[in-house]
């Protein structure tokens, strides 16, 4: 019988907090999370059972993916495994609260890593099926960060919002914290909220109707950065798909196209 990720849930638990506590830092080195690499794709190896810090963190990602994609299982099959039924998802939500609070403490660097392994266990996107039974305990670790740091910690926060956004859809302060930073006044804080907007929109028709307005104020935007301008448009397509969204879209981008039709004639 083919082994379920449960049956492994507590084993990674456990190997990525004994991980996160090792003094040993491996070769973790400060990396920029916001470049044309934040996709963070990385070859990973299949198991990963040194307890550094980096080796843990990298293992941790597939692992958590695997854990939230995994059904719950029936109980003849888990009482094979000596396993409950719901085990996957008990270790998952223990494995990402503790990601929380070592992102909460940690340095510009580990942080940028625990950003790179939620962005693995997400597909670069919001992790599918993400959930903890507490989740405004998850978001305050999250918040202190965002509130205390520098505008590379803001925009790392950011990126977790966004690989949580299953966890943080449902947040008026997330939302709130992610609208004001898509006014940043640096180019690193919004793109990273364009980031967490789109996470956020793909499970969310009503935010993506105000994300929509805001995508085209930056577009329209002569104070807009090129690179602000081609990530908001990047954004367009991580809106929620109902028709009407969609409608708007449409006409958005009818405004756009009339916009550099003027354009182009002002310069002839």
């Amino acid at each position: 019988m083919e082994k379920v990720p449960a049956a492994s849930a507590m084993d990674w638990s456990i190997e990525l907090d004994r991980g996160l506590r090792s003094r040993n830092h491996g070769n973790l080195k400060p990396s920029s999370p916001l470049s044309s690499s934040t996709i963070y794709l990385a070859h990973l190896g299949s198991r990963l059972i040194s307890a550094t810090r980096v080796q843990a963190l990298d293992a941790a990602g597939p692992r958590l993916r695997k854990l939230f994609a995994s059904p719950t299982i029936p109980p003849p099959v888990a009482s094979a495994f000596g396993v409950l039924p719901d085990e996957s998802r008990l270790f998952a939500e223990t494995m990402l609260l503790r990601l929380a609070t070592e992102f909460r403490t940690a340095d510009g660097a580990l942080r940028a890593r625990i950003v790179r392994c939620l962005l693995t266990a997400g597909g670069c996107g919001g992790i599918v099926g993400a959930c903890v039974a507490e989740p405004d305990q998850l978001l305050r670790k999250v918040n202190v960060v965002y509130d205390t740091g520098s505008a590379r910690d803001r925009a790392l926060a950011l990126r977790v919002f966004g690989c949580l956004a299953g966890i943080t859809k449902d947040s008026v302060h997330v939302r709130s914290l992610i609208l004001s930073s898509l006014s940043a006044s640096t180019a690193l804080e919004v793109k990273a909220a364009l980031f967490a907007a789109g996470c956020v929109c793909h499970l969310s028709e009503d935010f993506s109707y105000i994300i929509l307005e805001v995508l085209r104020g930056l577009i329209f935007s002569g104070k807009s950065e090129p690179k602000v301008i081609v990530a908001a448009t990047k954004a367009f397509s991580k809106l929620d798909c109902t028709l009407a969204v969609i409608h708007r879209v449409h006409e958005v981008f009818m405004d756009i196209h009339l916009l550099l039709q003027y354009q182009i004639c002002s310069f002839t």
